[in-house]
């Protein structure tokens, strides 16, 4: 682009479709200011309106800080909120944090042990600062999905460089309602590993799948499903073949 801003576009799509099959466009907005401007993740609202969650660039006190913003059903701007330090942070993904405040989850070298860790930022309905834990070690520790879960807190899955054996490993972090850890799981094949999605499963436990270049059963890169207990402990894995895919997502079946 030529232009010197970089703005995001929330575009609302209507579920209906022409004769041609394509979809139609109901309203957009654009939203930045000066600097680098881009959103991550949104989530939609009782009252009908949005939250979003991103990254601004040049506009708070670091050269990307973690930018929040609420919407009205109409995609009128309510407020913005940015937080961060003096290096960068980025926002990836926002939830409710059960108070009708947000649970925010992105990456921060402001408030990293090493290089990048993990930061949840807890806000009230207002954007309101409440609390904000980093988790991480002297590597990169990223975050791929943050959710609540059934019995309380809230579960991160991701990937880290700090903690495995030879490079990426996959993990689970489950936290309480104020942020503290209550349990840490690493689920490393000593090579490539990633935990980008899981599922809560019937019984309390928890089910995820990773694409790993670590084990390579089948002479490429395998993904493995694994079963857990509420607690984070394998019950049982299995690996399957999958080569040149990479999965970012599991789903729990109707049956």
């Amino acid at each position: 682009m030529n232009r010197s801003r970089l703005l995001f576009l929330i575009i609302i799509i209507v579920p209906l479709f022409s004769l041609s099959g394509q979809a139609q466009v109901y309203r957009g907005n654009l939203y930045g200011g000066d600097g680098r401007t881009i959103g991550s993740s949104c989530i939609f609202l009782d009252d009908g309106s949005i939250a979003v969650v991103g990254t601004a660039g040049n506009e708070g006190f670091g050269a990307d800080d973690i930018l929040l913003i609420r919407l009205d059903p109409y995609l009128q701007l309510q407020w913005s909120r940015i937080y961060g330090g003096m290096a960068s942070d980025r926002g990836m993904s926002v939830i409710q944090n059960g108070n009708k405040g947000f649970l925010l989850m992105g990456v921060s070298e402001s408030y990293s042990a090493g290089k990048e860790d993990i930061l949840v930022i807890s806000v009230d309905p207002e954007g309101n600062l409440l609390w904000a834990r980093s988790y991480g070690g002297a590597q990169e520790d990223i975050g791929y999905s943050l959710r609540a879960v059934t019995g309380g807190g809230f579960l991160i899955a991701g990937t880290t460089r700090s903690f495995g054996s030879r490079s990426w490993a996959a993990f689970l972090l489950r936290i309480d309602d104020n942020g503290e850890v209550l349990w840490f799981r690493l689920y490393d094949n000593l090579n490539t590993d990633a935990a980008a999605d899981f599922e809560q499963t019937a019984d309390g436990g928890f089910a995820f799948a990773t694409s790993t270049n670590g084990c390579a059963l089948f002479g490429g890169t395998d993904a493995i499903v694994y079963k857990l207990d509420g607690l984070g402990e394998i019950v049982w894995q299995k690996a399957y073949e999958v080569t040149g895919a990479r999965l970012d997502e599991i789903l729990r079946s109707r049956d």
